[in-house]
């Protein structure tokens, strides 16, 4: 009987070379993680959305301390990354759930830290401005509101939060 071999053709050699190549599992290895990072908001947004808040808080909390999300940095990720952008999420969702719940300093430092990865956020400044004024907080609170208003000119609210802060203050200028 006559024995018939596959070919192996060069295209199945180089294909084979560059999935075993270092960078390539690299890659496959950060996608994976990415993939479960996304998985564990997703996770918490179901909790939040079915009001288990303890659930939702934690497994905001567990998304930050994974590595891909925590060494997630601004001004050295590339545009669009998704880890930065679930990083960005998650501390202002956390923050959100911990300023309804009672604790305003953790809020605020998270807000924070949420601004610190994008700037250009109005309603997050805002927050950050209601959080320094319930703080008493006044140049945090001012310098927020002012960023409010310059992020999103056309947000009433943070335009009757500054004016409010300011007659409280008495800069009526």
């Amino acid at each position: 009987a006559r024995r018939i071999h596959p070919m192996i053709s060069i295209v199945d050699i180089e294909s084979a070379e560059r999935a075993s190549h270092p960078l390539e599992v690299a890659r496959r290895g950060i996608e994976a993680q990415e993939s479960a990072n996304a998985a564990l908001y997703s996770l918490a947004l179901q909790h939040e959305a079915s009001g288990r808040l303890a659930n939702a808080t934690a497994a905001y909390r567990q998304l930050l301390d994974q590595p891909l999300i925590a060494e997630a940095d601004a001004l050295h990720a590339a545009p669009g990354d998704p880890s930065l952008r679930l990083r960005f999420l998650a501390l202002m969702n956390l923050s959100n759930l911990e300023a309804s719940g009672g604790e305003p300093e953790q809020a605020l430092q998270h807000a924070l830290g949420a601004v610190a990865l994008d700037e250009r956020d109005g309603r997050l400044w805002l927050r950050i401005g209601r959080l320094a004024g319930a703080a008493r907080l006044a140049a945090l609170e001012r310098h927020s509101l002012e960023h409010a208003v310059l992020a999103s000119p056309h947000n009433q609210l943070a335009w009757c939060a500054l004016d409010a802060l300011l007659r409280r203050v008495g800069d009526t200028k």
